[in-house]
């Protein structure tokens, strides 16, 4: 999966694999803007988080249930107000998509810039979300195994050590590979120049 479009009534976000890191796109009605990650300030740890906003939820009861009195009482005859009745049932929609906006199902992941990544967990639906996230994740792990965990010659053998180091602590190497490519690093001292 190379792309993943994520919409929630006037959000717009993309998120898509480049050579190098996750280009992430955001749109709404008042602004836009987009953003190369690189591998390197991705993390690995995914955070889950249900926000509401029950403030707005008992609002939009309160409106729902004057709106249903209102709209009783037009329709009985007892009163006619109608306006009236239309101003009470705009502000009960107005807010239902309020809240409806600000309930939010998420995933973070742990970034450098911004702080975190954040994804809708259910859009389009759960099983491609987390598809695209296992994706994300082996592809910056073969991305900085081969930035960092390649042989070069051209640096200290200390400092090479020091990025395998920096792999295993940030968790996108485990005990095992950590050991295999402190292995292979040390292993050989052949320079392939022939000197």
């Amino acid at each position: 999966m190379e792309k993943l479009q994520q919409r929630k009534l006037f959000v717009t976000r993309s998120f898509e694999f480049t050579s190098k890191g996750l280009l992430y796109k955001f749109k709404n009605l008042t602004s836009s803007f987009e953003i190369e990650i690189p591998f390197e300030e991705i993390g690995r740890r995914k955070i889950y988080q249900r926000l509401t906003n029950n403030q707005a939820l008992f609002f939009a009861i309160f409106m729902l249930c004057a709106a249903s009195a209102k709209t009783y009482y037009f329709i009985t005859g007892e009163h006619d107000d109608l306006i009236f009745t239309l101003i009470v049932l705009g502000i009960f929609l107005a807010t239902s998509l309020f809240t409806y906006h600000s309930f939010k199902d998420i995933i973070l992941i742990e970034a450098s810039n911004p702080q975190f990544i954040e994804f809708y967990s259910g859009r389009p639906n759960k099983e491609t979300v987390e598809n695209f996230l296992s994706e994300l994740h082996s592809r910056s792990k073969q991305f900085l195994i081969k930035k960092y965990a390649e042989r070069d010659f051209n640096l200290p053998l200390e400092t090479q050590l020091e990025m395998i180091s920096l792999l295993r602590n940030r968790d996108v190497i485990d005990q095992k590979e950590y050991q295999e490519l402190t292995n292979k690093l040390s292993g050989p001292k052949s320079n392939p120049i022939g000197f």
